[in-house]
């Protein structure tokens, strides 16, 4: 039996500007535990919130739809919003979706490993 991949979440500060890092799939599963996440960052001293989709391994609907969330709640609370770029399987939804040229994305993270 194949184990189910999980999300792990990484919060990482820069002064007041907040990244999450996500790895795994976001999917019907997952995406409770990034609303939970969201809210909680949303609800510090930020001014920026990154959501890094550079190791995700797979993302669905339920997953995008997470995200544009997401984005919303940050424009709801003036805080200003980014996404990191996912692999291509991830970036395909993206461009499917037509959401490559509405949501704001910015340069993929340079990696250390």
């Amino acid at each position: 039996m194949v184990e189910p991949a999980v999300l792990t979440i990484e919060d990482e500060r820069d002064g007041d500007a907040c990244t999450l890092r996500l790895r795994g799939e976001l999917d019907m599963a997952a995406v409770p535990a990034l609303d939970a996440t969201v809210r909680r960052v949303l609800e510090g001293a930020i001014s920026a919130l990154t959501l890094d989709l550079g190791e995700l391994s797979f993302i669905d609907s339920t997953g995008l739809a997470a995200i544009v969330h997401a984005g919303s709640l940050c424009d709801s609370a003036e805080i200003a919003f980014e996404l990191l770029p996912g692999p291509r399987a991830v970036q395909r939804l993206f461009e499917v979706t037509g959401l490559d040229g509405v949501l704001p994305f910015g340069e993929p993270a340079p990696r250390s490993d």
